[in-house]
């Protein structure tokens, strides 16, 4: 879940908006779901050091979602299964990759799918929402 973009229509440049977890005013959200997860890589590099990323050159842009075709993350994965009494690689190969890209840091994920909705509302209540989904929501694959 992160802040959409929201353009402060009389914002000159002389001051900032300070956010805080605990705000009680309704703010528009994006609530980003990630379904069938196999793998998670979050942190760096954040927007200033992207260029060192190895996919940096390869379509990766700030800001931004992408899916990585042809992924050596599944690759590797695959690899490392391999050695599995009862390894196929068909799990895998059904994975998509996916690179979310925020100013601060990125999130990775080898998934089945992936959602993005805006939601408004408090953190606390979005959050809320979100948990209790997870507790009553039957696992869901892509279609």
């Amino acid at each position: 879940m992160c802040h959409a973009d929201q353009p402060d229509p009389h914002w000159d440049g002389t001051y900032v908006t300070v956010v805080s977890p605990a705000d009680s005013h309704t703010s528009l959200f994006v609530v980003i779901e990630l379904w069938g997860c196999a793998g998670i890589r979050f942190g760096g590099p954040n927007d200033e050091a992207i260029g060192g990323h190895p996919l940096h050159g390869k379509g990766l842009d700030g800001y931004r979602a992408h899916e990585v075709i042809n992924s050596a993350w599944i690759e590797d994965a695959i690899r490392v299964n391999s050695v599995h009494p009862h390894h196929s690689g068909d799990p895998f190969r059904r994975l998509h990759h996916y690179v979310l890209l925020f100013h601060d840091e990125m999130l990775e994920a080898l998934a089945d799918g992936i959602e993005a909705r805006l939601t408004e509302g408090t953190r606390r209540e979005i959050l809320t929402s979100l948990t209790g989904n997870l507790i009553d929501q039957p696992y869901r694959r892509a279609q």
